[in-house]
């Protein structure tokens, strides 16, 4: 006998201090709190009636022996536990088609949310709450930049409502939390001089690879991922388009003209098929090939803006520089945001970046009215009637 209950034959329980009143249920106390004992579709449940007193445990428990009777009981089912529900929330993602770069993404994101979970000794999803949000949001914005904390936030609002939506817990809790998108902070964008200074200042591949970043707006990634038989010289065509282990970021193909400037680079380099951007010869790869990673892009651009004496820049800012430079030179940006795949318009209107010598530049453009002859205003100003000399 323990905590008050006999087991006697298999299927059968027999409670110390049964109340006679109830058919299908029996309460017995553990500890200080009464507890609640009955089979239900074949299992035995027990479980805490919450209460010391025996006058409230008898109450609650004849309204589950009454729903027993009516069969209409339905005991309350424990919620997942966190860990158990990232792996349902990330195998749907996977299924819907979610880009690898964006699992990867998730996934420390995700891991986040669980370690702080643990420290507040949350365990199971039901305790993902608006006050567990407001907690993660407090501790989180003393440790990164408002964008990230946007990103982590809005990600953990998708998760609590994929658990809504799952009937995993009850309702949705964060259902009504707004979000503020932070403004863009701007991202530093070379100048067509910079432009030409950094491709200089790098050593091949890098330099050849700043050339067509600069001059094609395309991603890292894709450009990393582009291949000779995406380039059609006839065409006069950069095609993006999906590999069999990476696709762009929209999820769409685009192409880009071939810019004058880099069309010579690209023919003298032009091979019949394979990587466009490789490394050269190391150990692991005597005869060269070795693909280029973003990394080492990062390391050799640093290299670069060390020698040219630039602070600030990174492999994203010649993508940044040329949007500018169409927008500087005309192009309409329906047609820019077709090459640089911006989905929006505004998305690719805030890559757009005013330097101080373009700004002095178009200022220049501007013509005095013909009246004026090119004097300063207010120089023929008549004076006053009456105002003396």
């Amino acid at each position: 006998m323990a905590n008050g209950i006999d087991s006697t034959a298999p299927g059968q329980l027999s409670v110390r201090g049964r109340d006679k009143a109830f058919d299908r249920v029996s309460i017995y106390q553990r500890g200080k709190k009464w507890q609640v004992i009955y089979s239900f579709e074949g299992k035995q449940i027990r479980k805490s009636l919450g209460t010391k007193n025996k006058k409230v445990a008898e109450r609650k428990a004849r309204i589950i022996d009454a729903q027993l009777i009516e069969g209409i009981h339905q005991p309350k089912k424990q919620a997942p536990l966190i860990t158990e529900a990232i792996g349902l929330y990330a195998a749907l993602l996977t299924a819907k088609g979610a880009r690898p770069a964006t699992l990867k993404r998730y996934k420390p994101e995700l891991q986040r949310i669980l370690e702080f979970a643990a420290t507040q000794h949350i365990f199971r999803v039901s305790g993902l709450n608006r006050s567990f949000f407001d907690a993660f949001r407090v501790w989180r914005s003393s440790q990164v930049k408002s964008s990230t904390l946007y990103h982590e936030l809005v990600l953990l609002k998708q998760f609590v409502n994929f658990l809504a939506s799952r009937e995993l817990i009850q309702g949705n809790p964060l259902k009504n939390e707004k979000l503020k998108k932070p403004k863009y902070g701007g991202q530093a964008c070379y100048s067509r001089k910079q432009v030409e200074d950094l491709i200089r200042a790098a050593k091949p591949p890098f330099s050849h690879l700043f050339a067509v970043l600069a001059y094609s707006g395309m991603r890292i990634n894709e450009a990393l991922h582009l291949t000779w038989k995406d380039i059609n010289f006839e065409t006069g065509f950069i095609y993006i388009r999906a590999k069999p282990d990476w696709v762009p970021k929209t999820g769409e193909e685009r192409k880009v003209p071939i810019f004058d400037e880099i069309r010579p680079l690209l023919e003298s380099l032009r091979k019949p098929d394979g990587l466009v951007f490789v490394g050269g010869a190391t150990k692991k790869y005597p005869q060269g090939g070795r693909p280029i990673v973003d990394r080492g892009a990062l390391s050799a651009l640093k290299r670069a803006l060390k020698r040219i004496g630039l602070a600030a820049g990174t492999v994203h800012s010649f993508r940044h520089a040329f949007v500018s430079m169409c927008a500087n030179d005309g192009i309409p940006p329906l047609v820019a945001a077709r090459w640089t795949g911006h989905t929006t318009i505004s998305m690719h209107q805030s890559y757009y970046n005013l330097s101080d010598e373009e700004s002095l530049k178009q200022m220049r453009k501007l013509r005095p009215s013909p009246a004026d002859d090119g004097k300063p205003k207010g120089a023929d100003k008549p004076k006053d009637e009456g105002q003396s000399s």
